[in-house]
């Protein structure tokens, strides 16, 4: 079992990784936190927008968001409810097997 101050370490160096990446911080606890990102629009719809010339932020589609928190073994735990496993994986934020609803 994990003291909270190597928790909230634990949850620092993950979060350090997470900004660098893009994401931003939207509320924070000492061992967990929600993250949010814009999502960026995909190609086609960028090149659609830019064919008849409609202004580029109607193709915004919005935020991700993801939630971190550790847990009192150190392990850290992602969950989403915009995200899937595959998307976690890909943004380089190691997925949970048993990925919980925000």
């Amino acid at each position: 079992m994990k003291t909270l101050v190597e928790r909230k370490s634990i949850l620092e160096n993950d979060l350090t990784k997470m900004i660098k990446q893009g994401w931003q911080i939207e509320s924070r606890t000492d061992t967990a936190c929600q993250l949010v990102i814009d999502k960026k629009p995909n190609g086609l719809s960028v090149l659609l927008l830019f064919s008849i010339s409609f202004l580029p932020r109607l193709g915004s589609t919005g935020k991700k968001s993801v939630f971190v928190e550790v847990n009192e073994e150190g392990e850290i735990t992602n969950s989403s409810k915009d995200l899937s496993n595959y998307k976690l994986k890909r943004l380089n934020i190691p997925p949970n097997e048993d990925l919980k609803l925000v």
